[in-house]
């Protein structure tokens, strides 16, 4: 079985002119590192399973890792491996999927003006977890070791089910629990058809606000509030209440 990197080596391996095989691979692999293919401190395959996967001599892939080697695109780790290093990307490899003009010239890409405006509002909160973050709650408590059992048992014996796409709403026995979790724990009664699983907040309130409001509809949150319902909102284009900084 050819791994991932060998698969991709293999397919630029079929983009290059040049005949001779030992040029080909070094380009296929420089490409790769310069475009982000091959990131930084990715292993390379070993030159013995990478000569087997591309049908190539050992001696051609150890002639174009010594040759990257000495260029710098990648280090060795004495009895690891051969690895990416940090390389800047090649400038004039950036350009290459730029949209061409009628006029043969290079065409800039163009963010549309709802784009634009989501840009300009764009934030994170620079600090994702610790104490007394509003929706995080304490990491260290997460029963780590109970969930890596229970997870390895699972993927020993993995159901197509669970190797495909979900269900409508979610995956029936996580529904099924939290309609007892919420029932025991916040008294709500709800039925499992009710449970809707969401990829997080962000994915919750678009689905929200694209079912229950249309354009311009007014929109009441609270302030100060959780800073990230208003890019959401503004995705939707409704008018929010009250506005930023009023």
């Amino acid at each position: 079985m050819r791994s991932l990197s060998g698969d991709l080596l293999l397919q630029r391996l079929g983009e290059q002119p040049d005949d001779k095989l030992h040029k080909r691979l070094y380009n296929a692999i420089r490409i790769s590192i310069l475009d982000g293919s091959l990131p930084p401190s990715n292993r390379l395959p070993a030159s013995r399973d990478l000569a087997q996967e591309l049908g190539l001599s050992r001696n051609t892939v150890l002639t174009v890792y010594e040759q990257l080697l000495a260029e710098g695109y990648v280090f060795s780790r004495a009895g690891s491996g051969t690895f990416v290093a940090e390389t800047v990307p090649d400038s004039c490899l950036s350009t290459a999927s730029m949209p061409i003009g009628s006029n043969g010239a290079e065409r800039p890409l163009e963010l549309s003006q709802r784009g634009e405006t989501l840009l300009q509002h764009a934030s994170a909160s620079p600090k994702q977890w610790g104490a007394f973050i509003p929706g995080v709650p304490d990491v260290n408590a997460f029963p780590h070791q109970l969930f890596s059992k229970i997870q390895a048992r699972i993927s020993r014996r993995p159901t197509p089910q669970r190797l495909t796409y979900s269900n409508q709403g979610g995956s029936p026995e996580l529904q099924h629990a939290l309609v007892d979790y919420l029932r025991v724990a916040r008294s709500v009664r709800c039925s499992p058809e009710q449970i809707l699983i969401t990829e997080g907040i962000h994915q919750a309130i678009d689905l929200v606000a694209r079912m229950l409001c249309n354009p311009r509809d007014e929109v009441w949150i609270e302030e100060p509030g959780y800073w990230g319902i208003r890019n959401v909102l503004r995705m939707n284009d409704v008018d929010i209440r009250p506005p930023a900084g009023g």
